[in-house]
């Protein structure tokens, strides 16, 4: 059928780097090169030296691109230092939270960009709608008290806040997580 998939398997014993190098299962998006590389491999599927050089070039075209077992980003630590004090202090300004990372607030901004692709509120915000989630199908506190333990300026903000991040209101989700009577 058409949603079916459909792969080669292509092994060999010595990469072209100087070190052991493992890497992640990963979806990859390969150049135009990369495909027209596949297409010629999937057609002559006999190995020999044109077959063997076409599997190279084409390694040598995604393996720069691809993820390695064990590998972060340089810049994890500090975004792992921050989501760490966001959980912890809810109502943070971020002169503080670039302080306790030890970087400029230009510098924190660009990490988390970099990393996540989010802003370090975009990334305050996605963290606020977790704890919320989980206070509104966990307890009986009020939207109102939730809204304030977890730093919102007002329960209003907090609904638009969470509305955008879900698309449902506080209530559909406290009602959701409820079993049926």
């Amino acid at each position: 059928g058409s949603d079916s998939i459909v792969y080669d398997a292509y092994a060999f014993t010595y990469l072209p780097v100087g070190q052991e190098v493992s890497y992640r299962l990963q979806k990859l998006e390969p150049s135009p090169e990369a495909i027209n590389i596949l297409l010629r491999l999937g057609a002559d599927k006999t190995v020999n030296c044109a077959t063997v050089g076409l599997l190279y070039a084409f390694l040598g075209d995604v393996l720069p691109h691809m993820e390695t077992v064990g590998s972060r980003h340089p810049k994890s630590e500090v975004i792992d230092r921050a989501r760490a004090y966001i959980y912890a202090h809810p109502r943070f300004a971020m002169r503080d939270l670039a302080a306790h990372c030890k970087i400029s607030e230009s510098g924190l901004y660009a990490a988390f960009k970099e990393v996540t692709g989010r802003t370090p509120v975009e990334e305050k915000h996605r963290i606020q709608v977790e704890k919320a989630a989980l206070l509104l199908t966990t307890t009986d506190l009020s939207v109102e008290e939730i809204s304030f333990r977890l730093g919102f300026s007002s329960p209003a903000y907090f609904r638009r806040v969470l509305r955008d991040a879900r698309g449902v209101t506080p209530r559909e989700i406290r009602r959701t997580a409820q079993p049926p009577i």
